[in-house]
């Protein structure tokens, strides 16, 4: 597997090497820790040249550092780290995106907020745009207390394709013993008896909660299931409050540029409002359909 972090230094950033090692990625994978940061390109810091170097050396040593903690948290892979120049033209998460694409990544990697972000902003111009417009799966991720307990793991399902690659990502991961995974479903009403095919909907939900149970019991998950009725994202992110989630797994059904001007998608509105990680999974790069519409 090709993880590409996304790494400035900033408190989010740290937030990526305490996340990781309760993600389940395999013990033998590749790291890339890209060095980035979102004043690059602002007409302040580029009529600063001192100070952008300096600022560019910084930063570069902490990548270095968050590199090294890396090869000691997974002794299995093999983590480089680089920089890379932004300009007013070319900004930080465009970087992120196209360097992944030319690396072949399958995860990106990066924080909810980074350095010049708003804590009063639910997602940052960097983890919004990557999430929108990567060509690959993406996980942005959010501080939770520390935890002793192993990883909980909540998945939405919605019974279309889509919700096969989620299922067949988390089944990937090597995930520590005791991991619990709930499959979750929402409907947004309940069958109505008048309807021609009144309980279609939910039978698909169930039929692929039933298919998923077994291949994530077969690396050691303890698998739940829940088909409630209400809206996905307000049920998701309720219950992963409610349940003491580590990380929402979806799929990516809705995001690239229809998402940058609706944030309803769900994958959208997670990584907006989740308290925890969110994983939006992208089946490949050969334009598959995911999903959780």
């Amino acid at each position: 597997m090709r993880i590409l972090i996304g790494y400035d230094g900033s408190d989010s950033a740290e937030k990526i090497l305490d996340d990781l090692p309760r993600a389940g990625l395999p013990p033998q994978s590749e790291a890339l820790v890209v060095a980035v940061d979102e004043s690059q390109g602002s007409a302040f810091i580029e009529s600063a040249d001192e100070n952008q170097e300096r600022r560019a050396g910084t930063l570069e040593e902490s990548c270095a550092l968050a590199a090294e903690r890396l090869r000691g948290e997974f002794p299995g892979w093999t983590v480089d780290y680089e920089s890379l120049a932004g300009s007013a033209t070319l900004l930080p998460a465009q970087l992120l995106i196209d360097r992944a694409a030319d690396w072949q990544a399958d995860l990106i990697v990066v924080g909810a907020q980074g350095r010049s972000g708003s804590s009063k902003l639910p997602l940052g111009s960097v983890a919004r745009q990557v999430v929108t417009e990567a060509n690959c799966s993406v996980r942005i991720v959010r501080s939770l207390p520390p935890q002793t307990r192993p990883p909980r793991i909540l998945i939405g399902v919605d019974g279309l394709s889509g919700s096969e690659s989620v299922v067949r990502a988390v089944a990937s991961r090597s995930w520590p013993a005791g991991t619990e995974a709930k499959l979750l479903s929402a409907l947004l009403r309940a069958p109505l008896v008048t309807e021609a095919h009144p309980w279609r909907e939910w039978y698909l939900v169930r039929e692929a909660q039933l298919a998923a149970e077994p291949k994530l019991q077969a690396v050691g998950l303890t698998v739940s299931r829940e088909i409630v009725e209400g809206d996905p994202k307000r049920t998701l992110l309720e219950e992963a409050e409610r349940w003491g989630a580590d990380s929402i797994f979806v799929g990516a059904t809705g995001l690239h540029r229809v998402a940058q001007l609706l944030l309803g998608s769900v994958p959208t509105a997670l990584c907006a409002q989740a308290n925890c990680s969110v994983e939006v999974v992208r089946a490949s790069f050969t334009g598959a359909t995911d999903g959780f519409v």
